[in-house]
């Protein structure tokens, strides 16, 4: 049996309303005991400073320091997708479960099964399913993003240092973009594993943005790095049909207006190729 590891970042604070009530730090406890719940190690990956706040709420977690910064920020940086990916490097699983803080696996399905099964030789991905009170099993998919990833640790090296953020938008589609283009099968989940309870959206405009020209650039930039002869041809076919859009955005210079349909379009075809089969068991 193949050793997994959930690794994460949990945020010093969260804040979910329910009913005029602030439930947000007992809805974090319910996330964590959900992961803990499968019987593998948890791993949250923060700030020095934040372990010391994090830590005593959650003594069952390891928590994992990010590296020391030079100067002091006058905020905290959010971890960088590739100080996750490290910090499971660096760590003695087969197999990494990497999710969002905010969700709470299914008690249903059996998750580390799941992942056991699947994950070994591709990357499994999921939607998160947006729930409206706090114990509920079913609810809505969300079909714009991911929120949870599963994989074996010696693909981490398939994932370059791109500079996307925890917590920051489009690193959820970039990521199985880069498996796909490394030759990693990607597999998505048709199975209401990850839970999320629904809140209002803060959109930051400005991380959108950025972090979709980042996208944009990356996805570009691998895309004419590879031979796509030597892509399977669903996979080669979706690549095509990503890099019409990429090029687009490319050549407006990532203006706002031309991103939100590259964000619309990335999602669209991701959850709709034949690349990437649904699992239903």
């Amino acid at each position: 049996m193949s050793s997994v590891a959930i690794f994460t970042s949990i945020p010093p604070r969260i804040s979910r309303v329910v009913n005029g009530i602030e439930i947000g730090p007992a809805y974090q406890k319910i996330c964590v005991d959900s992961w803990l719940a499968t019987g593998c190690p948890v791993y949250s990956v923060n700030s020095y400073q934040e372990i010391q706040t994090i830590r005593p709420r959650f003594p069952e977690v390891r928590f994992l320091p990010l590296p020391a910064q030079k100067a002091k920020p006058q905020k905290q940086a959010l971890p960088r997708i590739s100080q996750v990916l490290d910090s499971v490097a660096r760590s003695d699983c087969d197999l990494c479960l990497f999710l969002n803080a905010d969700i709470r696996l299914n008690p249903d399905v059996a998750v580390r099964d799941l992942v056991e099964r699947h994950a070994g030789d591709a990357l499994l991905v999921a939607n998160r399913v947006n729930i409206s009170n706090l114990l509920d099993s079913h609810g809505e998919w969300f079909l714009f993003g991911l929120d949870m990833f599963a994989f074996a640790r010696r693909a981490t090296r398939k994932f370059p240092d791109e500079g996307f953020q925890i917590g920051k938008p489009w690193w959820d589609l970039w990521f199985p973009t880069v498996a796909l283009l490394g030759h990693l099968p990607v597999k998505r989940l048709a199975i209401p594993a990850a839970l999320h309870l629904e809140h209002p959206q803060n959109w930051d405009w400005i991380s959108y943005v950025t972090y979709g020209q980042k996208f944009v650039e990356s996805t570009r930039r691998m895309i004419h790095a590879t031979n796509l002869q030597t892509l399977e041809p669903n996979v080669r076919e979706f690549v095509s049909r990503m890099r019409e859009s990429i090029e687009i955005a490319s050549n407006s210079k990532s203006e706002f207006g031309q991103l939100i349909p590259v964000g619309q379009r990335a999602a669209s075809l991701l959850f709709s190729s034949t690349a990437i089969p649904l699992l239903t068991s």
